[in-house]
């Protein structure tokens, strides 16, 4: 996810509650910032949630932010109104004195650092380097990117789950590997050794859901005999393989359980030799081998709105009574963007930012 700081221009609305508070709007995102301290149409450093600042830039903006160093930008409610990310003035310490323009990214110039989440000991374990076998994936906000899906276009809406994503790959010669996202940029996936097999979380849910990885893999290879032979990617050697992106939830995984004791694989994207399955494609395919995995919940399809796409990540999840972490929304059939590849984005809900006691493991 693109966690980098760019600067805009923002828009000013008066804070509902707040006589001294006005909020700066930034394309999706709102961010409460004291009154005065910005002019309507001013350009600004915007910083995402999910970032460090460092401590100068904190002690200048006499910000009191999470984490136990109190650098951590990270989504909270003031007086009532969500506020997600930073609003940094121009001529601040850090930026002042060089040339910015709408589209720069300050993040080296504000040393800001992405904020990495623990990583529990169910999800470590020995890795090995298999570039060929992993995905470099993540889904853009649509509030970092509000004017990729166009109002009307089809799009399929589902629910986004709050767990840790696993990468299943497949290969040709039947060699599977697990890995998560994380490791995914990297090129790593976990080894397949006892160790692993008894304690890590990722090899684990591969161990169980082996049959119908096998099952499912030869019969996308079956439909698609181009990709399995390697005849439109005779350059790739990604050809014939079939990758597998899903979502572990349950107990012991995150602070969201979805009512399960154990955790369970929920899949939300196949990659069948370099080429992406369109959503009903997929549903079809995890269908067929219910009985090992399940398809993340279908929560609407039809023309994309973006009050659709806001009002559908709020409210309770479709698996358990707890709140609801968000809604993804993506084109189908697929279809390229320029900018961020394919268009497919997220929409956090704001009572899953701002909850109190959640977990961010990776």
């Amino acid at each position: 996810m693109n966690k980098r700081a760019f600067v805009t221009k923002i828009e000013l609305e008066p804070h509902p509650n707040a006589d001294r508070l006005d909020l700066a709007v930034v394309g999706g995102y709102r961010c409460v910032v004291g009154k005065g301290s910005f002019a309507d149409g001013d350009l600004v450093a915007y910083i995402p949630e999910g970032n460090l600042l460092p401590p100068d830039v904190v002690e200048e903006m006499g910000l009191k932010l999470a984490g136990s160093d109190g650098r951590r930008i990270k989504a909270i409610r003031l007086r009532g109104q969500l506020s997600e990310g930073i609003v940094y003035p121009l001529d601040g310490n850090r930026l002042k004195g060089s040339v910015w323009a709408e589209g720069d990214d300050p993040t080296d110039a504000l040393e800001v650092e992405e904020y990495v989440p623990y990583i529990p000991p169910a999800m470590q374990g020995d890795v090995e380097h298999r570039p060929e076998m992993t995905l470099n994936f993540d889904v853009e906000a649509w509030k970092r990117y509000p004017d990729v899906l166009v109002e009307g276009e089809p799009v399929v809406y589902t629910e986004k789950l709050h767990g840790t994503m696993c990468g299943l790959t497949i290969m040709p010669d039947g060699v599977m590997r697990a890995w998560s996202k994380g490791m995914g940029s990297k090129g790593l996936v976990m080894q397949d050794n006892e160790a692993n097999r008894s304690k890590n979380l990722y090899v684990r849910t591969l161990e169980r859901v082996k049959p119908g990885l096998e099952a499912m893999a030869e019969t996308l290879r079956e439909r698609m005999p181009a990709l399995a032979n390697g005849s439109a990617f005779r350059d790739d050697e990604r050809s014939g393989r079939v990758v597998v992106l899903g979502e572990i939830v349950g107990r012991g995984v995150q602070d969201l359980h979805y009512g399960l004791a154990s955790p369970a694989l929920y899949i939300f994207d196949i990659n069948v030799g370099g080429t992406w399955m369109n959503f009903g494609e997929l549903a079809d395919a995890v269908a067929d081998q219910a009985e090992h995995f399940s398809l993340v919940p279908t929560l609407d399809e039809g023309p994309f709105s973006a009050e659709r796409l806001a009002r559908l990540a709020g409210g309770k999840s479709t698996l358990a009574d707890h709140l609801r972490e968000g809604v993804v929304a993506r084109a189908e059939p697929q279809r390229r963007d320029d900018e961020i590849g394919r268009a497919m984005l997220k929409y956090v809900s704001d009572d899953y930012l701002s909850r109190k006691g959640g977990t961010e493991y990776n």
